[in-house]
């Protein structure tokens, strides 16, 4: 049985990211009969190609366990009933995205002397403790899970999103409208946590309202403008 509690502090990235730093200079002093145990480490960073798929997935798998055996089928159509999996996936990667994860600032590097000189001990997150609080949404019904991600964004769910029913749907991009056409010619093209190899193909990549014929994009300008797929998973207000 899961605890209603969360605590992603003490998960460590280390096997995740990859880790960059410099080898400090000459000062060894190591008998020279013997190798050179006194190695340090300068400059210990997180390198800044950071994969946030695989960051999202170790956090599902710390909270709901290891779902590697799970295969998500991608159909023409999707049931009107959202699917757990993707629904807490899609809530975890839209708050570390908030949470500024893809930022090498955003992660701690511990590292320390071993026999044999410096060695990364972990990778952890720098803002794990505010995370934690607002992961305990993922015990919600999906409608409070999408409100509370756009409260978190935007500081309000739109009146034109209230008190609605939602759907998960594949969206042909040809009926998708972008209504706000300056915003969208400034969200920059070339996002790799947003490309089709970066981003996770089973999850939503905009919420969507129904307009008409068409569909209009009330969020997800920059996962959507960064596809190239025809067709977009996407949660629809109905």
């Amino acid at each position: 049985m899961m605890s209603n509690k969360i605590d992603i502090t003490n998960i460590n990235f280390h096997y995740t990211l990859d880790v960059k730093y410099d080898v400090a200079g000459d000062g060894c002093t190591c008998p020279e009969w013997d190798y050179c145990r006194c190695t340090t480490y300068e400059n210990v960073h997180v390198y800044d190609d950071i994969d946030l798929t695989k960051v999202t997935d170790s956090i599902y798998n710390h909270i709901f366990g290891n779902t590697n055996d799970i295969a998500i089928k991608r159909e023409n159509t999707i049931n009107e009933v959202l699917d757990e999996f993707n629904m807490n996936k899609y809530f975890i990667n839209r708050l570390i995205t908030h949470y500024r994860l893809y930022d090498p600032e955003s992660w701690n590097v511990d590292y320390g002397h071993g026999y044999y000189g410096d060695e990364i001990n972990g990778v952890f997150i720098d803002v794990g403790n505010q995370i934690n609080k607002d992961l305990l949404m993922l015990f919600s019904d999906n409608k409070s899970k999408i409100e509370f991600l756009l409260t978190k964004e935007y500081r309000k769910v739109d009146t034109r999103l209230a008190h609605k029913k939602w759907d998960l749907d594949i969206i042909e991009k040809k009926d998708i409208v972008f209504g706000q056409k300056e915003h969208y010619d400034k969200v920059p093209q070339g996002l790799e946590y947003y490309s089709d190899t970066g981003y996770d193909k089973d999850l939503p990549r905009g919420i969507l309202r129904k307009d008409g014929t068409k569909y209009r994009v009330m969020d997800g300008y920059h996962r959507m403008k960064n596809t190239r797929e025809d067709f977009i998973i996407a949660l629809v207000a109905t």
